[in-house]
């Protein structure tokens, strides 16, 4: 979505890009991982509850939020997930992990 948004695309068009491109992508990225039972079915099982239950509750939440305040939520996160992917690649690089 992120990219949509730094490419001009406007905020309410790049939303249905961003879960369709991860809804196509994800079962082709993990016909590996479920033919080398390389996953927990536990947590797979929770992360699907929990995520059916995160949908309606930002549904409730972002559809009365101004565009410009839900595009500064997904800087914000972005630049967070950066930071700990950052973070944490120094830290194992400095432990001679990586």
């Amino acid at each position: 979505m992120a990219t949509c948004l730094l490419l001009g695309v406007d905020g309410t068009a790049c939303f249905p890009v961003f879960m369709g491109s991860c809804a196509c992508l994800m079962p082709a990225c993990s016909i590996e991982f479920i033919k080398t039972h390389r996953y927990d079915v536990p947590h797979t099982i929770g992360n699907a509850l929990g995520g059916c239950i995160g949908v309606f509750i930002a549904w409730k939440l972002i559809t009365n939020l101004p565009m410009f305040w839900l595009i500064n939520l997904i800087c914000v996160v972005l630049l967070w997930t950066a930071y700990t992917l950052i973070h944490a690649a120094n830290k194992d690089k400095k432990a001679g992990i990586a």
